[in-house]
C-alpha cells in the first residue's frame, strides 16, 4: 500500500494526529488584534490573555487531533468566540495553519441538562494526555454536578 492509499484510508484527523509539524505551526501563530480585543473587552491583563490565548491554540490542537468532541474551559471558550469573530482570519488559520476548519458548535439546552459530565472529563483527560499537567486555565469553573443535573460547564465543543 503506497503512501497515498495510506493517507485516503485516515481521516483528516488522524492525519493531522500523525503531522509533527502541526503543534509548531499552530503554537508558533499569532493575533496580536484578537489579543488587544481581550485585553480592552474583558479587561484581562497581557499576561492573562497570552496564556489564554496559548491555552486556545492547545485546546484546537486537541479538536484537530481527535476524533471525540471536546469542550473547553470557559475563559478558552471565551477567546475562541472571539477569535471566529474575525472571519477571514480565523478561516484562514484552519485552512493554512492547521488544515481542517474547526467548528465551534453550542450545545442545546437539552444536550446540557441530559449531560453526565462525559465530555468535560473527556476533555481533561484528553488534555492531560497530551500535555501533562495543565494550568489553571483548565479548570472548569461548574464541574459536573456543581449546579444539579448535568454539566453546567460545557456549554461548547469542537466538531469537525
Amino acid at each position: 500500500m503506497n503512501t497515498a492509499t495510506n493517507v485516503i484510508e485516515l481521516s483528516r484527523k488522524a492525519w493531522l494526529s500523525k503531522d509533527h509539524e502541526l503543534f509548531g505551526r499552530i503554537m508558533g501563530y499569532d493575533h496580536p488584534i484578537l489579543r488587544e480585543r481581550m485585553n480592552v473587552k474583558y479587561g484581562w491583563t497581557e499576561e492573562k490573555t497570552s496564556e489564554l490565548f496559548l491555552e486556545m491554540k492547545r485546546f484546537l490542537f486537541l479538536c484537530a487531533t481527535n476524533e471525540v468532541s471536546l469542550a473547553p474551559p470557559e475563559e478558552v471558550d471565551e477567546i475562541w468566540h472571539n477569535f471566529i469573530l474575525f472571519t477571514r482570519d480565523y478561516a484562514d488559520f484552519c485552512e493554512n495553519v492547521v488544515g481542517i476548519f474547526i467548528n465551534h458548535r453550542p450545545m442545546s439546552e437539552a444536550e446540557k441538562s441530559g449531560s453526565d459530565g462525559t465530555l468535560v472529563h473527556d476533555t481533561l483527560a484528553i488534555a492531560r494526555s497530551s500535555f501533562g499537567d495543565l494550568s489553571e486555565h483548565w479548570n472548569f469553573k461548574k464541574m459536573p454536578g456543581s449546579c444539579g443535573d448535568g454539566v453546567c460547564g460545557a456549554s461548547t465543543n469542537c466538531q469537525d
